[in-house]
C-alpha cells in the first residue's frame, strides 16, 4: 500500500526571464526543439530530503503532484525510473533493488556495484555502472555484458546499439564504447585533457561526444569532442562548475548547468542550450525570478530532467528548494515553485 501525503499547495510566482545570446558567440536564430508538440502526461520523480523517505511523482503537463510514496527498499545512493516508467531501480549500499511502480513491491535485487544507472530509450537494455560495468536485458535482467572497469555518467545511443561511459586509468580519461549489436565488443576513445570526465552523451550518429568534465574546486568544462578528427570541437569553462547536462530525446541539443559548490556561496542563475549540429551554444536561459514581485531571487540551477516527448524540462536549484518548469517548445520558463522541501534525486523515464 502506498503512503500518500496531502497534495502540495503550489505557489505561483512572477518570473523575470530572458532567453538571449549575451556573451555567447555565434548564436542561432532557430528554436531549440520541436514546435508545439502535443502534451503527454509524462512524469518526473524526486525525493524530499526533509521528510522521512517520501518520494514524489510530478507531472509538468498538468502541473500537479500525481503521487507521493515510499520506496520499500533501503535506497542510499539514489534511484532511477526505467525507460518505460514501469519500474524503479533503487541503489542501496551494496546492490540494486527493483521495485514495481504499480504495486510498489520489490520484484528483484541485483548484487552489482551500485553506481549510475542508465536505460536505453527503446527499453531493451539497462546499464549498471560503478566499480564494474554490467549491461542487462531489461525485461528478463539477463546479464549480456560485464567488464571490470570503474565507470560512470554513461548513456545509450538513440537507437540502443551503443553504450558510452566515462572512465580513466593510468593513461588518462577516456570514453568506453560497447557495441551492443556486434557481439558486445568494446573499445575506448582517448580524450585529451586533465579534467575528469563525469558525463558523456553521443550525438545522433556518434560522430561527436558531449562531455561534462570536472577539475574539482577549479571548475569544470563542457566539451564537444569530434571523434573522427580526434580533437575538441567546442569547450566552455564553467565555475563553480558543480553542474550536469541532459540531452534532448532526439539527440540534437544538450542542456547544461553551472551549479553551486560547497566552497562557493554563489552559482550561475541560468542554464545553457548547446546545438550539436551547429557546434555552438544556441542560447542561455536566465533563471532570476521575482519571488514576491519586488525582490529578485537568483535560482542557481543544478539538476535537469527532460520529458521523453521533448516538451518539458524540469530543473531544481542548487539549494534543492525551487522547482523550475521550462517550456521547450516556446523557449520560456513556464512555472517556478518554492516547494518548501529539500528536492533531491530528480529523475525521469527515457522512453516514450
Amino acid at each position: 500500500m502506498r503512503e500518500r501525503l496531502n497534495p502540495i499547495k503550489w505557489t505561483r510566482f512572477g518570473m523575470a526571464v530572458w532567453v538571449g545570446c549575451a556573451l555567447l558567440s555565434g548564436c542561432s536564430n532557430e528554436p531549440a526543439g520541436p514546435g508545439n508538440p502535443p502534451d503527454h502526461n509524462y512524469s518526473v520523480y524526486f525525493r524530499d530530503a526533509n521528510s522521512n523517505g517520501y518520494y514524489y511523482e510530478y507531472c509538468p503537463a498538468t502541473d500537479s503532484i500525481v503521487d507521493s510514496f515510499k520506496i520499500p527498499y533501503p535506497v542510499y545512493w539514489g534511484f532511477q525510473v526505467s525507460a518505460d516508467g514501469s519500474e524503479i531501480y533503487g541503489r542501496a549500499l551494496n546492490g540494486v533493488g527493483i521495485i514495481d511502480r504499480s504495486t510498489m513491491t520489490v520484484v528483484g535485487e541485483l548484487a552489482y556495484s551500485p553506481g549510475d544507472i542508465a536505460f536505453s530509450s527503446d527499453t531493451r537494455y539497462v546499464a549498471i555502472q560503478g566499480e564494474e560495468l554490467n549491461i542487462l536485458a531489461f525485461h528478463d535482467r539477463q546479464r549480456l555484458y560485464s567488464a571490470a572497469v570503474d565507470c560512470r555518467g554513461g548513456s545509450f545511443s538513440l537507437d540502443g546499439s551503443h553504450f558510452y561511459f566515462a572512465s580513466e586509468d593510468s593513461g588518462g580519461s577516456f570514453v568506453g564504447v560497447v557495441y551492443l549489436d556486434s557481439n558486445f565488443t568494446a573499445t575506448r576513445i582517448d580524450v585529451p585533457g586533465d579534467a575528469v570526465i563525469w558525463q558523456v552523451t553521443p550525438c545522433r550518429d556518434g560522430s561527436q561526444l558531449v562531455l561534462y568534465r570536472s577539475q574539482g574546486d577549479l571548475g569544470s568544462f563542457f566539451e564537444a569532442y569530434d571523434v573522427k578528427a580526434g580533437a575538441v570541437a567546442f569547450r566552455e569553462y564553467l565555475y563553480p562548475g558543480y553542474g550536469m547536462m541532459a540531452s534532448s530525446p532526439a539527440g540534437d541539443y544538450v542542456y547544461y548547468t553551472n551549479g553551486n559548490s560547497p566552497y562557493v556561496n554563489w552559482g550561475d542563475c541560468s542554464f545553457r542550450v548547446y546545438d550539436i549540429e551547429r557546434g555552438r551554444t544556441a542560447f542561455l536561459v536566465n533563471t532570476v525570478g521575482l519571488d514576491d514581485g519586488v525582490e529578485p531571487v537568483c535560482v542557481e540551477v543544478s539538476t535537469l530532467a527532460i520529458t521523453p516527448d521533448n516538451r518539458w524540462l524540469v530543473a531544481i536549484d542548487a539549494g534543492n528548494v525551487h522547482l523550475i518548469v521550462y517550456d521547450i517548445a516556446n523557449q520560456r520558463i513556464d512555472r517556478y515553485h518554492d516547494m518548501g522541501m529539500g528536492i533531491t534525486q530528480l529523475t525521469v523515464q527515457s522512453g516514450l
